[in-house]
């Protein structure tokens, strides 16, 4: 199954696991919306996201602990994959 035109949103994006799922989804296009604590670790998975044919692909810097900013996260992520086929 392809993941063209899939819109994920991938939370604790810099895991092992997760960057080894987001590889596979970004050869198959999907647009990805990455979700991590640490920003550098999460800008060089962007990046490798883009060079391996990610359709389009977005981030935020968030400690999901603090369930006070998931309503905002959320939000930023619907808009953000929502718009990504005219970017």
């Amino acid at each position: 199954m392809s993941s063209k035109g899939k819109k994920i949103l991938v939370l604790g994006a810099t895991s092992g696991i997760a960057e080894a799922t987001c590889r596979i989804w970004a050869t198959e296009g999907a647009s990805l919306f990455l979700v991590a604590r640490n920003a550098e670790k999460l800008a060089a998975v962007a990046a490798d996201m883009k060079t391996r044919g990610a359709a389009f692909v977005d981030s935020a810097v968030v400690d999901l602990d603090d369930t006070d900013q998931h309503p905002a996260l959320l939000s930023h992520a619907i808009n953000s994959l929502g718009s990504s086929t005219s970017r």
